[in-house]
């Protein structure tokens, strides 16, 4: 089973300023990101969570459902990734 990731391409018409790019650390490298509102842009493309092998499945389940109900996602399936963490 391949994971299926998504990523959004924002394409700018000549003349309009892009939005500012921003800078994150993650471990020890810098990650450059663009804030990107999706509930308002696409509200209805997600509609699943899977939550990674070696994950401790309390926390980020929780931490998901809480997202959700801030965010009003309905319909939101969470579920726990059955790939495992290392090759056998």
């Amino acid at each position: 089973m391949n994971e299926k990731e998504y990523r959004f391409m924002r394409v700018h018409p000549p003349g309009i300023k892009p939005v500012a790019t921003k800078l994150r650390t993650r471990s020890s490298a810098s990650i450059r990101y663009q804030e990107f509102d999706w509930k308002s842009a696409a509200s209805d493309v997600l509609k699943k969570i899977v939550i990674g092998p070696a994950a401790n499945v309390d926390k980020p389940t929780a931490f998901a459902e809480g997202s959700l109900v801030l965010t009003g996602q309905q319909a939101v399936e969470i579920t726990r990734s059955v790939i495992p963490y290392r090759a056998t």
